[in-house]
């Protein structure tokens, strides 16, 4: 059996069937996934040996030499890397992002293993401190919190702070590092409270004894397995013209 890791687990949010469907049918990455990607690569000093340019029209026996000669990389244009590696340079030399990046993050490939179940995960370690870089353009601190959650980036950074710990990895904080991926690049440095990492870790743990459950009866129900009821609130049928409520 394959080992957990959080880009599959993370489908039980939505339900088993989801997260069996996206274990034997991957996500296609989008255009914004593959540009995130590109400015982690960037950031850590890797993107030479997982990305390369193509800035010319995709078509073509041009396009397929390029392609075939490239296999196993993710060929990107001259905008998209000008652009990713001018928001890795905004979150590289930034007053508060910066300096959680200087002493060298690491991606560190680990193994450990939950309820004599094996995980698996890639966190970025920077002299005891998890890094999580987040590419988003709702990084704003009033948005932030209602998008980190909705993304389970809390609930995903304390599954790596729990995996490098069972490492023997000594981690003093855990940090999600956000940068616009539009000009002027701005960067928040998010540092996860007690609270959060309680929250988190509970949350993930629900969800793998929600897998393991799974696994073992191979049952993998969607959102209800009986009737739900409908029970809507008053409010939800009245129709408001110019402020006023009108009977319908």
């Amino acid at each position: 059996m394959k080992p957990v890791h959080w880009s599959q687990l993370r489908h039980m949010r939505e339900s088993p069937a989801t997260y069996l469907h996206h274990l034997t049918d991957p996500i296609t990455a989008t255009t914004a996934m593959r540009f995130g990607s590109l400015v982690h690569a960037l950031v850590l000093g890797k993107a030479p040996r997982s990305f390369v340019v193509f800035d010319k029209p995709r078509r073509g026996n041009a396009w397929k030499d390029f392609k075939g000669s490239h296999d196993g990389l993710e060929i990107v244009t001259a905008d998209e890397w000008e652009r990713a590696s001018n928001a890795a340079d905004a979150v590289k030399t930034d007053a508060v992002c910066g300096p959680l990046l200087k002493q060298g993050v690491r991606e560190s490939t680990i193994e450990w293993e939950v309820a004599g179940r094996t995980c698996a995960g890639t966190p970025d370690l920077n002299g005891g401190i998890l890094v999580d870089l987040k590419v988003t353009p709702m990084l704003n601190p009033l948005k932030f919190p209602w998008h980190a959650r909705k993304m389970g980036w809390a609930i995903q950074a304390v599954w790596y702070l729990d995996g490098l710990e069972a490492t023997g990895e000594t981690v003093s904080d855990a940090y999600l590092i956000a940068v616009d991926p539009k000009p002027p690049h701005l960067c928040v440095a998010y540092y996860l409270t007690e609270r959060t990492i309680e929250l988190g870790r509970k949350s993930w743990r629900t969800l793998f004894e929600k897998l393991l459950v799974c696994e073992k009866s191979n049952e993998w129900p969607g959102y209800a397995q009986s009737f739900v009821p409908l029970d809507l609130d008053d409010e939800e049928f009245e129709l408001t013209i110019q402020g006023e409520a009108v009977e319908m």
